[in-house]
């Protein structure tokens, strides 16, 4: 099936967006695993790998239209954490990338609709409840550094998992 290349232009952009947000995402999940905040790597490591799927299905649909998948993806740059506060800029960040990422998943989805390819729409719009998904728990982290105040946040999010650490000597508790 040779696809419209509208469609797989806008496929492809939505790919750039989706390949940022996921790199971003890997990027925070070893920062905050090398800081211990756990239960954050964990969330970051979720939300990457969800992300990974979506590159996944954007790439799987563009083969399928008889394209080739763009490699490229837009920089960014890991905000790292001097104060407990910055931990705001960081969901900032995301509120933003996950925001742009749902606006092309529109553009793509009104471009696939107007060269009436459904198939490709559907992929456009299950990914972008995903994103829109991912920006609402993204709001509600930002909510809650804001409520609690960013130290007792981290501080909730920095645990263990079952190791407790003694002068660098590791034994199971």
């Amino acid at each position: 099936m040779t696809g419209n290349p509208e469609v797989i232009a806008a496929l492809d952009e939505c790919l750039k967006w989706e390949r940022t947000v996921a790199a971003c995402l890997w990027a925070y999940r070893g920062y905050f695993g090398r800081w211990r905040f756990h239960r954050l790597e964990h969330w970051f490591h979720c939300q990457a790998r969800a992300a990974c799927k979506r590159v996944e299905a954007l790439c799987a649909r563009i083969e399928q239209l008889d394209a080739i998948p763009g490699q490229a993806e837009y920089s960014f740059e890991l905000v790292e954490l001097g104060t407990a506060d910055d931990i705001a800029k960081v969901w900032e960040y995301f509120e933003e990338s996950l925001a742009g990422t749902r606006g092309q998943y529109e553009d793509a989805r009104a471009a696939c609709k107007a060269a009436q390819d459904g198939v490709s729409a559907k992929v456009c719009g299950r990914n972008q409840e995903e994103v829109e998904d991912s920006l609402c728990r993204v709001e509600a982290k930002a909510k809650k550094v804001e409520l609690v105040g960013a130290a007792a946040y981290l501080a909730e999010h920095m645990h263990f998992q079952g190791r407790h650490e003694i002068d660098g000597d590791h034994r199971q508790q």
